[in-house]
């Protein structure tokens, strides 16, 4: 009877190891995108930072920006765009001001930009809009004028209308200003509707980065405190966009960085951020109607790099100049991948940070094992000159500064000493498209053992029934 009995042990355990095969092969196995690596491509024709770029059937249109020589440029250019690279750069209809700063966005063939600096720390509430083509930029036509002057907002459009978040709004003298402020209006063949306030985001920011898709606008990162270069956050929101405005904000996972003058664009559920204030990392995230899911780390830009308007085209992501005023192209394939590092974080982090004006540049950042994340900021700053001293009304952030700022806007003089130390935990696992997933491996090892208590156990349950 036990020779038996331990015969149907076998028996069950081969059924059992069957059916996991064929339940491996029903499972779909879990994806995520990541950037492939970086390929130079051809340079823009001048030297830049701060210009605003755009895409549209397959070119791209670029406007505006600081060239390291002149502050401000009317300058626009437009090229095609392929698996191939960027192509030549083509000089375009000059922007009716001389910009910097500027945010533009585009929908349906045509362009529309929303304010800027337009020299000697003076800031526009100009709106204009162009059409866009494989023949360039047209003619330029004033649009409804923004309810505000301000630069370094982040503008999108979606479904017929543009979303404007954040910005500077006071960068003549020390101490600068930034706002919480949202604004949107409707567009549609170059005209833009009357602009009406919207929710508040959750901070005052200028320089972050936000990309709308599916319904919803999604930020990261910003500086919160604009007299200081090292005050900034690694803060993520995201919030429903419709004919009514923005909605409720919500928190999404801290970006694993304290971050500004990031680029971030997103495609089939993701959201890529490439670069940004004093570091060459990129990251991406999965997001949805409910979360900005884990960050993970993806492929480190050529070169360390901020304010560089970056653009998808199809399943490519082309990156354009930058602080320090450089005229690299650079772009990047997004590629499947099964399994992938992923940066996790809990929900408090505690970031110090100190900066000092001076004439050179230094970052120390330091990795360990396991991490909180709220935001929990503090940050301490002191500089010889005129001193203000500002506390950011954010919510998520506690910061005490004393600062002298002659440190401008755009940060394009920034120079300062930052030390920041972040830990982070990192695990490999696999995401399935479009929110945050446990790999594969774990989900149906977890399913195989179910399976094979359960057969184990009907055999021992009919073995006893047998004796």
């Amino acid at each position: 009877m036990k020779n038996f009995s331990n015969k149907r042990i076998v028996v069950a355990l081969a059924i059992s190891i069957s059916l996991i095969v064929i339940l491996g092969s029903l499972v779909p196995f879990a994806r995520s995108e990541t950037l492939g690596s970086w390929t130079a491509t051809t340079s823009y024709p001048t030297n830049i930072l701060g210009n605003s770029c755009v895409t549209s059937s397959g070119y791209v249109f670029c406007i505006g920006g600081n060239n390291g020589t002149a502050p401000v440029s009317d300058f626009t250019y437009y090229a095609s765009l392929s698996s191939s690279g960027v192509g030549s750069w083509t000089k375009s209809a000059s922007y009716p001001l001389d910009v910097y700063l500027t945010s533009c966005a585009t929908a349906a063939g045509y362009v529309y930009c929303v304010g800027g600096t337009i020299g000697g720390g003076t800031l526009t509430s100009a709106v204009y809009s162009a059409t866009v083509s494989s023949s360039g930029i047209g003619s330029w036509t004033l649009a409804s004028t923004f309810p505000t002057d301000l630069e370094a907002s982040s503008c999108n459009i979606s479904n017929g209308y543009i979303y404007c978040v954040g910005g500077l709004t006071y960068v003549a003298s020390s101490p600068f200003a930034n706002t919480n402020a949202t604004y949107y209006a409707s567009v549609s063949t170059g005209i833009v509707g009357t602009w009406s306030t919207s929710a508040e985001y959750p901070l005052s920011i200028n320089s972050n980065t936000c990309t709308t898709t599916s319904g919803y606008i999604y930020c990261v990162g910003g500086q919160y405190n604009p007299n200081v270069s090292g005050d900034l956050t690694n803060s993520t929101y995201y919030a429903s966009i419709s004919s009514a405005g923005i909605g409720t904000w919500n928190a999404g996972t801290q970006y694993p960085r304290i971050i500004d003058s990031t680029s971030c664009v997103n495609s089939g559920g993701y959201i890529y951020c490439v670069a940004g204030f004093e570091t060459d990392l990129s990251y991406y995230a999965p997001i949805s109607s409910s979360s900005i899911g884990l960050w993970t780390s993806t492929s480190t830009y050529p070169t360390y790099v901020e304010a560089e308007p970056c653009v998808i085209s199809g399943s490519y992501l082309y990156c354009i100049g930058g602080y320090t005023s450089i005229s690299e192209v650079y772009y990047s394939q997004i590629e499947s991948a099964t399994t992938s590092t992923t940066t996790t974080m809990s929900s408090t982090t505690s970031i110090t940070t100190s900066s000092s004006t001076a004439s050179s540049t230094t970052m120390t950042s330091t990795s360990s094992s396991t991490v909180t994340s709220t935001s929990t900021i503090s940050s301490t700053s002191s500089s010889s000159s005129s001193s203000s001293s500002t506390s950011s009304t954010a919510s998520p952030i506690s910061t005490s500064s004393s600062s002298s700022s002659s440190t401008s806007s755009s940060q394009t003089s920034t120079t300062s000493s930052l030390a920041s130390t972040q830990t982070t935990s990192t695990t490999t696992s696999s995401t399935k498209s479009g929110g945050v997933g446990i790999s594969t491996f774990t989900y149906e090892l977890i399913i195989a053992v179910v399976i094979i208590v359960i057969i184990v156990a009907a055999s021992y349950l009919v073995f006893r029934r047998r004796r």
